[in-house]
C-alpha cells in the first residue's frame, strides 16, 4: 500500500482512480465478445477471476468518486485487481478445459495497461515496473503456450508491444503523483514558513509593546528623578506596577472586539485638561482588543510630549473613525507649540519612536506618523485600519 500523501497527492490519487475505473469498463465493453469465447473454455473459477477483474477496479473508482480517498478501501480492492490480473495469467493454463483457444491472445492481454496503471497508483516506482515486467513476460509465455504455432517471435513481440505500451501510462502516472507530491512539500514548506514568520511577528509586537510599556511607566519616571526632581522620587514604584499590569494585561491573542466609543473614552481620561476635545466616531465601530489598547497608549504619549516639550500653546486632540467593511479610527494630537526637526532628534530619544511609531507599526493594521517644524507646531497622527 503507499504511504498516505498530502492533501494535493490524495485528490490527484483519487482522481486518477476514478478514472483508471471508467478507463476499465471501456476496456472490459470492447473485449467482451473475445473474452466470452474463452470464459467457455476455462473452468467456472476462471469466468470467476474475470468477473472480479472487470468489476474491482469501477468499483475502486466509484468508492474514490465519492469521498473514500482518505480510507483504504478503494486502495485495498485495486491492489486486489493487480494480484487478481497476474494469477488469471498464471493460473491460465490449468484451467482450461479444451486443448485450444480461440483467437485473439487471452483476455489479460488486452487489458495490462489497467493493471499496470494501478501498479503505479499504489506502490513506489521500482515495484510498479517490476511488475509491469513481471506482467509482460508471463503474458509472453501464455502466448506462446496458447498458440505455439505462431512461435516465440510473435510471443515477444506481443510481450514487447505489451509493455511498452503499458509503460507510457505508467510513467505518466507517476510523473502525475510525483507533482502532487511536490506540490504538497512546497506546501508544507510554505505553511512551515507562515507559521515562523507569525511568531516572529507576535514575538516583535510583544517586545516592541514591552519596550513602549517600559519608557511610558518607568523609564521617564527614572529619568525625571535622575534629573533630582523630588516630585518624582515616589512614582517609581507605582509606575513600575502600572508597566507589570499593563503588561500582565495585554492581549496574548483573539479577544472581545472594543467599541471604538469606549476606546475614544479611554483616551479621553487620558488626555489632561488644557486640550481641546473633539470626537466624531461611529457607534457601530469596533476595534480589536490589541488595537484599541495601542490607540490609547500611543496617545498618551504622544499627549505626554506635547504638555513636556510644546510650551504654552493651544493644544487639540481629533478622534475620528468610519465603520463599514474599510473600518479605521483615527486619534489626531495637534499643538501650536516650539516644534522640532524630527529627523533631528536623537536615536536615544524614545518617546515618539518607541511609544508611538514603532508601537503602531507592529499593530496589524496600525500606523503613525509625526509632522514638526521649529516654530510650526507638532501633529501626530496614530491610525488603525482593518486589514
Amino acid at each position: 500500500m503507499p504511504r498516505p500523501g498530502g492533501p494535493a497527492t490524495e485528490r490527484l490519487r483519487a482522481t486518477l482512480m476514478t478514472g483508471l475505473g471508467v478507463a476499465s469498463l471501456v476496456y472490459t465493453a470492447l473485449g467482451l465478445g473475445a473474452a466470452g469465447g474463452q470464459l467457455e473454455r476455462l473452468h467456472v473459477f476462471g469466468t470467476v477471476l474475470y468477473a472480479l477483474c472487470a468489476a474491482l477496479p469501477p468499483l475502486a473508482g466509484l468508492l474514490a468518486l465519492r469521498g473514500h480517498r482518505h480510507t483504504a478501501v478503494p486502495l485495498a480492492l485495486t491492489a486486489v485487481y493487480c494480484l487478481l490480473v497476474l494469477l488469471a495469467i498464471v493460473l491460465w493454463l490449468p484451467l482450461m478445459t479444451a486443448p485450444q483457444m480461440p483467437q485473439p491472445a487471452p483476455w489479460p492481454y488486452s487489458i495490462l495497461t489497467i493493471p499496470a496503471a494501478a501498479a503505479g497508483l499504489l506502490w513506489s516506482p521500482p515495484a510498479a515496473w517490476s511488475y509491469l515486467g513481471i506482467l509482460s513476460v508471463a503474458t509472453g509465455l501464455l502466448r506462446h503456450a496458447t498458440a505455439p504455432v505462431l512461435g516465440w517471435i510473435v510471443a515477444v513481440q506481443d510481450a514487447v508491444f505489451a509493455f511498452t505500451f503499458a509503460a507510457v501510462f505508467l510513467a505518466l502516472i507517476q510523473g502525475a503523483l510525483a507533482g502532487g507530491r511536490e506540490l504538497d512539500r512546497s506546501a508544507a514548506v510554505a505553511r512551515a514558513a507562515t507559521a515562523r514568520e507569525a511568531r516572529l511577528s507576535s514575538e516583535h509586537r510583544q517586545r516592541i509593546r514591552l519596550d513602549a510599556l517600559v519608557h511610558d511607566h518607568v523609564l521617564a519616571v527614572l529619568l525625571a528623578a535622575g534629573r533630582g526632581d523630588p516630585a518624582v522620587q515616589d512614582q517609581v514604584p507605582a509606575s513600575a506596577r502600572t508597566a507589570l499590569e499593563l503588561l500582565h494585561d495585554s492581549p496574548a491573542g483573539p479577544g472581545d472586539p472594543v467599541p471604538a466609543r469606549e476606546a475614544a473614552a479611554r483616551i479621553r481620561d487620558a488626555v489632561p485638561a488644557g486640550f481641546e476635545w473633539h470626537a466624531r466616531v461611529p457607534e457601530h465601530l469596533f476595534l480589536p482588543p490589541e488595537a484599541a489598547a495601542a490607540l490609547v497608549e500611543a496617545t498618551t504619549e504622544a499627549v505626554r510630549n506635547s504638555c513636556r516639550h510644546a510650551g504654552d500653546a493651544a493644544r487639540r486632540v481629533h478622534v475620528r473613525g468610519r465603520s463599514g467593511e474599510a473600518a479605521w479610527l483615527r486619534v489626531r494630537i495637534e499643538d501650536e507649540g516650539t516644534g522640532f526637526e524630527p529627523a533631528a532628534v536623537p536615536s536615544e530619544r524614545l518617546g515618539l519612536r518607541v511609544s508611538v511609531l514603532e508601537r503602531m507599526s507592529a499593530l496589524p493594521g496600525g500606523s503613525a506618523s509625526v509632522r514638526s517644524a521649529p516654530g510650526r507646531g507638532t501633529v501626530v497622527d496614530v491610525c488603525w485600519q482593518a486589514p
